[in-house]
């Protein structure tokens, strides 16, 4: 079963600012650097949540309105 979460924009916003707020903090730059790649594929999954739920209110409505 898939969780709620996964398709939830904001849940992976927020996962993305974490860890760049955990990168900032490393002394290594070679950890900032993973911890930012980290937190740019979270905004990816941000994008896709977004994408996915459009393409449900979409299938949604035309399954109330199938003339349109």
């Amino acid at each position: 079963m898939v969780r709620k979460f996964v398709w939830d924009p904001e849940h992976w916003r927020f996962r993305g600012e974490e860890a760049r707020t955990i990168g900032d903090q490393m002394t290594y730059e070679e950890a900032r650097t993973i911890m930012r790649r980290i937190a740019n594929d979270y905004d990816r999954l941000a994008k896709v949540a977004e994408e996915q739920l459009v393409d449900q209110e979409r299938g949604a409505k035309h399954l109330e309105h199938p003339d349109e």
